[in-house]
């Protein structure tokens, strides 16, 4: 265990430093410069890091209080549904803006419902299985946090809960068919949206396209376009930090959602295969975390939180290569965004506390043995 921490206390620490690099160099183009970006993610990477470090000293298993999780709910919830008061940004209500910063609170309120359905199932324990106690309450638990930001509408934030809850409810014992069955319903639902979005559904279409092997020439095209153009400008070795041509208002939301091709482009192919392993790092420490936890609350809440920040990570890679659609989702520890790289800390933060009160309790008990065995 004490192993897994420090590796995810390495990982979390060169993903976040190696992130202020590429938000810098990424933000150059942009009007103002990058110093004003770079101050505003020093500044949450700051404040992430004293909520993370919140979370290590705090024992994990104070969230599971009744009292304590339903305040963060309903304070969750309210922020999720708060969003509405702000006009929409590309056809979307994330951010809450109070005096010039902002915040997505969708980011915060997928950990709380990670909080909220591990209390629930190691509550229950075994009766995980039935219909009522395992599907139809904690679903209506979930679904609470989730509706809001499907509302709102941010299909992307919406999928990453999705998947999380998904996790815990089965490593929970939750029957395997109501999760497909779920899943089918979670799916229509988003295929009536994308039916209803002809934005949406273009940015499908061109991956299907691309698949397909046939030409896709359209607006909806140009953002996989100049991101493959940026890997192929980079190659293997970069063209050197500052370096990049895509970032120069070619490549849309270089400093963001598409910060992995700046990556490529500046510092080649190396670079963004040394980030895939560390995100697969990241995701093996979480897992194992979730199996030496102390109790079930600890192990649902590690993986729920390690597959939603590692669903994240791929799905990012994975739209900025061409072969999932464009989707605002941002890449953990990378994009600019405060609230992401806040959230991801909290997250490392939680990990890390499951793990240590796991070191900690093993501790005590060898001590206790020793002693019953000495007298």
């Amino acid at each position: 265990m004490r192993n897994a921490l420090t590796a995810l206390w390495m990982v979390a620490a060169s993903l976040l430093f190696f992130g202020l690099v590429l938000v810098y160099t990424a933000s150059t183009a942009q009007r103002g410069g990058a110093a004003p970006v770079l101050f505003k993610q020093l500044i949450a990477a700051a404040a992430g890091l004293v909520m993370g470090a919140f979370c290590v000293t705090v024992d994990y298993r104070f969230w599971r209080s009744r009292a304590v999780l339903a305040a963060l709910s309903a304070v969750a919830i309210a922020s999720c549904l708060l969003v509405f008061k702000w006009d929409a940004v590309n056809g979307s209500r994330r951010w809450i803006n109070i005096g010039g910063v902002s915040l997505q609170p969708s980011e915060f309120a997928r950990i709380v419902m990670l909080m909220a359905l591990a209390a629930w199932y190691s509550a229950i324990g075994p009766r995980s299985g039935e219909f009522v106690r395992g599907v139809l309450i904690p679903g209506g638990v979930a679904a609470a946090f989730i509706a809001p930001v499907l509302a709102s509408p941010d299909l992307g934030a919406t999928m990453v809960m999705c998947v999380g809850a998904a996790s815990v409810m089965l490593a929970a014992g939750v029957r395997k068919r109501w999760i497909v069955i779920g899943g089918a319903v979670a799916m229509a639902v988003v295929a009536v949206m994308l039916v209803n979005n002809e934005n949406k559904r273009a940015r499908v279409m061109v991956t299907f396209n691309r698949f397909m092997g046939r030409a896709t020439e359209s607006a909806a095209a140009y953002h996989v376009e100049q991101s493959l153009e940026a890997f192929a400008r980079g190659g293997m070795g970069g063209r050197g930090i500052g370096r990049s041509i895509q970032k120069n208002y070619y490549l849309p939301e270089a400093n963001s959602d598409f910060i992995y091709a700046i990556a490529a482009e500046e510092f080649g192919i190396g670079a963004t295969v040394s980030m895939v392993v560390a995100y697969m790092a990241l995701l093996v420490c979480g897992i194992y975390i979730a199996y030496h936890a102390n109790d079930r609350f600890g192990s649902f809440l590690a993986l729920g939180a390690t597959v939603t920040i590692s669903f994240e990570a791929a799905f990012n890679i994975g739209m900025v290569t061409g072969c999932l659609p464009t989707k605002g989702i941002a890449l953990p520890f990378a994009s600019a965004g405060g609230s992401s790289l806040m959230a991801s800390m909290v997250i490392v933060g939680l990990l890390a506390s499951i793990g240590r009160a796991s070191v900690d309790d093993n501790a005590r008990r060898v001590i206790r043995d020793a002693r019953i065995k000495y007298y």
